[in-house]
C-alpha cells in the first residue's frame, strides 16, 4: 500500500509513482511538487513531475518541471536532465 501521509520527499515521490501507475497524473505531479517543497535540491522531484505531466498532457506542469530542472546545475546527470527538460 501507499503511505497516504508521507513524511519526507522520498515518501512523496513513492506516492507519486503509485498515483502514476493508477494513471492519476495530476495527483502524481502534486506529490512531486510537495517533494520539491520539502527538498528543493532533489532533481527526482522535477524529473518525475516532467514525465507525469507529459503523460497527463499538463502543459503548465511540464513548464514548471522543465524550468526547475534548467535553472540549476545538478551534481548527477546534469546534461541528461537539462536535455530532457529542453526536449519537453
Amino acid at each position: 500500500g501507499v503511505d497516504l501521509e508521507p513524511q519526507d520527499a522520498k515518501g512523496y515521490l513513492r506516492a507519486a509513482k503509485a498515483m502514476s501507475e493508477l494513471k492519476r497524473y495530476d495527483r502524481a505531479v502534486a506529490f512531486c511538487k510537495q517533494a520539491a517543497l520539502m527538498e528543493p535540491n532533489l532533481a527526482d522531484s522535477y524529473a518525475n513531475a516532467l514525465v507525469y505531466a507529459g503523460e497527463g498532457k499538463d502543459g503548465l506542469a511540464m513548464a514548471w518541471a522543465a524550468s526547475q530542472l534548467l535553472k540549476q546545475d545538478w551534481p548527477v546527470d546534469n546534461d541528461e536532465l537539462h536535455a530532457r527538460a529542453k526536449a519537453k
